[in-house]
């Protein structure tokens, strides 16, 4: 059995296992997409056709999606790692806030 996404937009709003794409399109309508072993896919993922990707929701307003690795990126990278410290992003200030362990 293969797993598919519904997609609407290029939002996925359903995913089913089914042993055959014409059997959903035709009880429920609307674009199907076959999910790759490889890929990692849920609800509220966005789907890229033109490359077959799906990408986790956009996390925060501010950040932007990088191509070609289709992750989000917020607009300031990251502070260094610190073993006294961990860094959370505010989107308010769009900085990122330090927070002792």
């Amino acid at each position: 059995m293969k797993k598919y996404a519904q997609i609407s937009g290029n939002t996925v709003t359903l995913i089913m296992d089914s042993t055959n794409i014409e059997i959903l399109q035709t009880q429920f309508g609307g674009l199907w997409v076959e999910i790759e072993e490889h890929h990692n896919c849920s609800l509220n993922y966005l789907y890229y056709s033109g490359v077959n990707k799906f990408v986790k929701p956009q996390p925060y307003p501010s950040w932007t999606l990088s191509k070609p690795s289709y992750l989000w990126v917020p607009p300031v990278d990251e502070p260094e790692p610190d073993d006294n410290l961990t860094y959370t992003w505010n989107e308010d200030t769009e900085s990122w806030d330090s927070t002792p362990r």
